[in-house]
């Protein structure tokens, strides 16, 4: 009888339909021009790098530049973020000019209590990161790869091992510099 009841309770627990986990949806080079656009430039989805697989949790996220960093190698870091912080993380993507074109943003298309007026700011020579500067830390591993905000302590080239904290100030990592706004550490 026990073997019976235990059947029975197995067969009604696989017939259950199982709870759906949420699903990703890769934000794509497209997705970001388009934000762009909608601050008032145009660029192409060629000119878009992003630094890795970026997610969100709906197909087409309302994404918005919040804010925007000339570089001196002819490019553009930017940070983006989706309108509802739950769809998405906040990340940074590069966008290509040509030489002698500078991308600017003016502050009345930025949203966001970071815009500022970059239109006017020169590209910086020197290191890659300054301290203060907003990076992405990518994190490896074995079987896996984290992409985390983090803010520079110190200043460093392409190459160079500096001490990073995460956005949120709790964690210290030290990190090499790959590119601007762009750092690799090991788990």
């Amino acid at each position: 009888m026990t073997r019976y009841c235990l059947n029975w309770i197995v067969m009604g627990l696989l017939s259950v339909p199982a709870i759906a986990a949420a699903t990703h949806y890769p934000i794509t080079t497209e997705q970001v021009a388009a934000a762009i656009a909608d601050s008032g430039l145009q660029t192409t989805a060629a000119d878009v790098t992003l630094p890795g697989a970026v997610f969100a949790l709906s197909r087409t996220p309302t994404l918005r530049i919040r804010s925007a960093q000339p570089m001196p190698d002819h490019s553009t870091v930017i940070r983006v973020e989706c309108e509802a912080s739950r769809e998405c993380l906040p990340f940074y993507a590069k966008v290509h000019t040509a030489p002698g074109e500078r991308m600017g943003i003016p502050q009345r298309n930025l949203s966001g209590s970071h815009a500022a007026l970059l239109e006017t700011r020169s590209p910086r020579l020197g290191p890659a990161v300054h301290s203060g500067d907003q990076a992405v830390l990518r994190l490896e591993g074995d079987h896996v790869r984290i992409d985390i905000p983090v803010v520079c302590i110190e200043s460093g080239d392409r190459g160079a091992r500096i001490k990073v904290r995460s956005a949120a100030g709790r964690q210290i990592y030290t990190a090499e510099v790959i590119d601007v706004a762009i750092l690799k550490g090991s788990l």
